[in-house]
């Protein structure tokens, strides 16, 4: 009956899937929270491989607070797309206090890109942008 979860910020932690995938649980979830980098190509820890099984959930958010750092969308949107190619549940639980869209490509930020929250965890659903307000629960397996 155990639900087990990993943390992972940026590709340098997606290794943490690993060991999540290799231990027996009744539901799998990452917890991408605070997303601070692209992470690429997360499919193979979402459908399952040989004898690992894959993730059941993702949880997506960007970094609260004051001297919260930038969360650009378009990660979080990245997640979304590639959870939908292989049915698993995504659960986008705020944009932190810098939710931003980078226009460059080059992870510049500034007024213009970043847009205002109404609280330091931009956690209000709509205050979003409608492509990132996907809220959805994992399918318990008996």
């Amino acid at each position: 009956n155990v639900w087990l979860g990993v943390s992972v910020e940026t590709k340098a932690t997606l290794p943490r899937l690993n060991a999540l995938c290799a231990t027996p649980a009744t539901l799998r979830f990452a917890i991408f929270e605070p997303l601070l980098e692209d992470l690429g190509d997360i499919r193979p820890w979402l459908a399952p491989v040989l004898e690992l099984p894959a993730l059941d959930w993702c949880i997506i958010g960007g970094e609260s607070g004051p001297k919260a750092r930038p969360f650009n969308l378009e990660w979080a949107r990245t997640i979304m797309r590639q959870c939908g190619q292989h049915e698993v549940a995504v659960w986008m639980k705020q944009v932190g206090a810098r939710p931003c869209i980078d226009m460059t490509g080059g992870n510049r930020y500034d007024e213009h890109t970043c847009f205002p929250v109404r609280d330091t965890a931009g956690a209000d659903p709509a205050a979003w942008p409608a492509s990132i307000r996907v809220q959805q629960f994992p399918e318990v397996r008996g």
